[in-house]
């Protein structure tokens, strides 16, 4: 009787610990944490004058709002495919001047990139 008590509470706390998970990731993407809050199509830039030096900056237009800009971050979970959705190593789409879709959280100016789609 003791083993099925035990067999209960261990079952109880790993259910718990299963729900505490799933409502802490609600409404966020899975594998990355963070809610995507920007998802803009734009052109990527980078040593442009005025700006960082070696730093990939994103240019994008927003009602009533022309020529937006944000820094960008990636990291090794970023997703980056081609218009065919085919994955590509982000340093194939890094181009100047490229034209893509990305999808990311913004804070304080900086999009943290979780997916970049070359757009056409």
């Amino acid at each position: 009787m003791n083993k099925k008590i035990i067999y209960a509470i261990i079952a109880i706390i790993i259910i718990i610990i299963v729900v505490v998970v799933c409502v802490g990731l609600r409404g966020k993407t899975p594998g990355f944490g963070e809610e995507i809050n920007f998802s803009h199509t734009g052109n990527l830039v980078i040593n442009n004058p005025g700006l960082e030096p070696g730093q990939w900056y994103f240019i994008y237009e927003a009602p009533g709002a022309p020529a937006l800009k944000v820094k960008l971050s990636f990291s090794g979970s970023t997703a980056c495919k081609n218009e065919m959705q085919q994955t590509l190593a982000c340093s194939e789409i890094e181009v100047q001047g490229a034209r893509v879709a990305i999808q990311g959280h913004e804070d304080d100016g900086v999009v943290s990139v979780q997916i970049m789609n070359v757009s056409e």
